[in-house]
């Protein structure tokens, strides 16, 4: 009977962790970029966090999402260096998803890429 009565209370809880696209708006919840291999991408989960790679250096964080615009929230990221390889990913604070891709934005709100959706 507890188990039964706990179990409302845990889904209601898990509800609040991520955010949930406007009527009508895509969710950005997924694998977005990441092909070829060792290619930028960022890959969304229902919880409201992320994981993610430049072509260099992993991160992850959090991230809410309002109508086609998602949010990034406190980003911890490795600090490799890597000849040769774009790390414009690491700059990310926000992205907008546009169809099939999600362009992505700068704390300026400058696009600095996009990922096509997977």
């Amino acid at each position: 009977m507890t188990a039964l009565l706990m179990l409302p209370l845990a889904l209601l809880a898990l509800a609040g962790c991520g955010s949930t696209p406007e009527a009508g708006a895509k969710s950005v919840v997924g694998q977005w970029g990441g092909v070829p291999e060792q290619s930028p991408e960022l890959d969304f989960a229902e919880a409201g966090t992320f994981t993610g790679n430049d072509g260099c250096n992993s991160m992850n964080g959090s991230w809410t999402q309002e109508g086609e615009t998602v949010t990034l929230g406190a980003t911890a990221t490795t600090l490799m260096a890597c000849d040769g390889v774009d790390t414009w990913l690491s700059l990310a604070t926000t992205a907008k998803i546009d169809g099939a891709n999600l362009n992505v934005f700068n704390k300026d709100g400058q696009q600095i890429g996009v990922l096509a959706g997977q």
